[in-house]
């Protein structure tokens, strides 16, 4: 079907008549995913004569235990931490220009600047490295130094730091990585380039991986779009059932990295090496397309546009200028719809939106709306002096940019449908008004009100920055009363429950009282924009930003409506995703690592896994004294319950992951499920084994001054078909003073 005809028959949100243009000048066809960055065939590490299959695949086996060996939630954590400072420095910038057309650029430059001046130590230290150990193996005495330590300077690493600490461990993250390299590559006999590589060898191929990866971190940080996979990374990204952009946003910077790494250090030759990092280089050195910049723009130009449009002529030709910057900001919808198929969807969301809205633009309209929406958010949002034309037409522009993104959520067969468009368009633009816009302005009959909250909406955020928004913030803030029942059924992040969390902090009586507010992550949200601009984020009673389930947000706010549910795989922070913080005075809520962790080993002829049980102060310390009692059942029971339900679900997502690495996308997540319930149950059948005789150890692993304490728990299975769905044998437990992830 060539065109798409509009329904006389709209259905539009809007109570009654309107509440109270010239187009715009034509824009560029949008920039196809990936300009800039060379689209060539990528290099790959393997040797040219390798052409056989099980040579291939012994080669992609042998870089993914490497790339497993290379792990490190230390330095992915210090990564995390400085997209995140750089995400708060651009909006600080911003909120000090005037908001005039180069203000992207300048902040730009700001972050770009300070991360250089990261880089510059980070390559200071590790020229050092790499001149003291230039032609020469590490001692082992050498090895245990730097890898118990934060960086070079020695100083320890701390759980919990700020991001300002981030650079240290970053540093130290380089340097631990260089040393499991070291050590993997020398237990397994490979020569890489040719020879043994000394360490001042990898200490410098280190030094010329830093600059790509903190061009990442600024990318990510500012929501430019990534280079394209190259290497055995698109052949992972295939064998897992992901296109490029899906296993972008599943993995880390931190794991890319370690593909990188592990891809350098098999390169066959030094040629092969080189050609690889020119490529990393030039990436580093190529500008990258900065979608969200161009969706701040538009937001910004519709805006003005519809504040002083002619309410008697519908804004067809400017939203044909604003959904094509809403496309370019959403990665599938970049990489899947074709070109021909945008522009027919472009014209049908565009003519029919328009007509919707035509009622309600103009001057009169958009003022008529700002009061109702200031005087829901005074007191969280802080809205009074806003010029009311702008802030009015700024909330029907949000509406209608999270109506065109949900849309644009549908497969490629149903954009092309005109009737299925239409009807898709009509729904999400419902639910999109009830939420963003005040309800005294929509018809009362509406079905897609989230709570009775009346007046409340999600309004774009921060304020303080013109022409930049990177989060909404709900209008309302909640006093919360928490008994400790309804703590233990909260679920947070981490794979705790609210009452641990809030144990882990102090609180000793119950109910506790407290304060909640609510978040909403747009195009681009990064944790960063929000600890910049949330003044509870500064106050040390402020715990973390948690996701706001319609679970959380029944048992905190007594509305369900308000909570949201996303695949637990799917990327933090992506466009809809809801978010809560709990401010309790005089107790500060700070999230904990992942209480379990699992390594599977695919690549040997009898694969390994390895689950790393961590245990926390407060769990170290009821387990002494269950331990000091003789009292081992109890103490059964009490790690039985760190592992309940919630740990399992997030076990089975990352066994799925793993098995899914080693053996293709065509393992079953019922697959992974079954082996995670397995190994927990074999975990604590060789626990009450063994613990009468290990108590000793546990209790001195518990009395030593690391934090916490690990019990790892190692099987093997008898070959690689019994991952399919066979089960590994008895686990093996081995005891250790603080947190391990090996």
């Amino acid at each position: 079907m060539d065109t798409m005809e509009l329904s006389e028959d709209w259905i539009s949100p809007f109570a009654g008549a309107a509440l109270g243009a010239d187009a715009a000048a034509g824009e560029a066809a949008p920039a196809p995913a990936y300009e800039g960055y060379a689209t060539g065939p990528a290099a790959s590490p393997f040797a040219e004569a390798m052409t056989d299959a099980d040579g291939r695949e012994a080669a992609e086996s042998e870089w993914q235990s490497l790339v497993d060996e290379l792990a490190d939630e230390s330095f992915d954590e210090a990564l995390d931490g400085m997209v995140d400072e750089a995400a708060g420095r651009y909006l600080r910038s911003r909120s000090r220009s005037s908001g005039g057309p180069d203000a992207s650029d300048l902040a730009a430059q700001d972050v770009e600047a300070w991360l250089a001046e990261r880089a510059g130590v980070v390559d200071q230290a590790l020229a050092r490295l790499q001149t003291e150990y230039a032609d020469r193996p590490l001692t082992a005495a050498e090895a245990a130094a730097l890898t118990s330590s934060s960086g070079p300077g020695g100083a320890a690493q701390a759980e919990g730091q700020d991001p300002a600490q981030a650079t240290e461990q970053f540093l130290g993250g380089l340097v631990r990585k260089a040393v499991k390299a070291a050590s993997s590559l020398a237990k397994k006999g490979i020569a890489v380039l040719g020879k043994v590589l000394p360490m001042g060898r990898i200490f410098g191929l280190l030094r010329r991986l830093v600059r790509p990866l903190l061009k990442r971190v600024l990318d990510r940080a500012l929501g430019r779009l990534p280079a394209p996979l190259q290497g055995p990374a698109r052949t992972l990204a295939a064998k897992l059932g992901l296109g490029e952009d899906e296993f972008t946003e599943a993995f880390s910077l931190g794991e890319s990295f370690d593909q990188e790494l592990a891809q350098l250090l098999l390169a066959p030759t030094d040629g092969g090496a080189e050609q690889f990092l020119a490529e990393l280089e030039a990436e580093a050195s190529a500008p990258a397309p900065d979608p969200l910049a161009r969706l701040d723009a538009a937001r910004a130009t519709l805006t003005e546009q519809l504040a002083a449009a002619d309410p008697g002529r519908p804004p067809t030709e400017q939203l044909e200028q604003f959904i094509p910057a809403v496309m370019a900001a959403m990665p599938l919808v970049r990489a899947g719809l074709s070109v021909i198929g945008r522009d027919r969807v472009v014209r049908f969301l565009a003519g029919h939106l328009a007509t919707l809205i035509q009622p309600h633009i103009g001057p009169q309209a958009a003022s008529a709306l700002a009061p109702r929406i200031a005087d829901t958010g005074l007191r969280l949002l802080s809205l009074e002096a806003e010029a009311p034309d702008r802030l009015g037409a700024e909330a029907l522009v949000d509406t209608l940019e999270e109506t065109v993104r949900s849309v644009l959520e549908l497969p490629e067969a149903s954009l092309t449908n005109p009737i299925r468009l239409e009807s898709a368009t009509d729904t999400a633009l419902a639910e999109a008004a009830a939420r963003l816009l005040p309800a005294s302005a929509l018809r009362p009959d509406l079905e897609t009100f989230e709570s009775t909250d009346g007046e409340a909406t999600w309004v774009l955020m921060p304020r303080r920055t013109p022409g930049c928004r990177r989060y909404r913030a709900y209008g309302r803030v909640f006093d919360v009363t928490i008994a400790r029942p309804q703590a233990r059924a909260i679920v947070l992040r981490g794979e705790d429950t609210l009452e641990e969390r809030l144990q882990e902090a102090g609180v000793e009586r119950w109910p506790v009282t407290g304060e909640v507010r609510l978040y909403e992550a747009i195009a681009g949200t990064q944790q960063g924009h929000l600890e910049a601009f949330e003044d509870e984020a500064s106050s040390p009673d402020a715990g973390e930003l948690e996701e706001l389930t319609p679970e959380a947000a029944t048992l905190l706010l007594g509305r369900p409506g308000l909570g949201r549910r996303f695949p637990m795989t799917g990327r933090r922070f992506g466009p809809g995703r809801r978010y809560f913080r709990l401010v309790v005075p005089g107790r500060a809520l700070r999230r904990r690592r992942p209480r379990l962790m699992v390594r599977l080993d695919t690549s040997a002829a009898a694969p390994a896994v390895r689950l790393h049980l961590r245990l926390g102060e407060r769990s170290s310390g009821v387990l002494a004294a269950h331990l000091n009692r003789q009292a081992y059942a109890e103490a059964v029971t009490t790690v039985s319950r760190l592992v309940g339900p919630v740990v399992r679900r997030h076990l089975a997502g990352r066994l799925l992951l793993q098995l899914r690495r080693g053996l293709g996308a065509a393992v079953t997540p019922a697959r992974a499920e079954s082996l995670g319930n397995h190994l927990i149950e074999s975990m604590l059948r060789v626990l009450a084994a063994q613990l009468q005789g290990s108590a000793p150890a546990i209790l001195a692993a518990i009395k030593d001054p690391a934090p916490g304490v690990t019990l790892t728990f190692t099987a093997t299975f008898a070959d690689r078909a019994a991952l399919v769905g066979g089960e590994p044998g008895e686990p093996t437990m081995t005891v250790r003073a603080g947190r391990h992830h090996d």
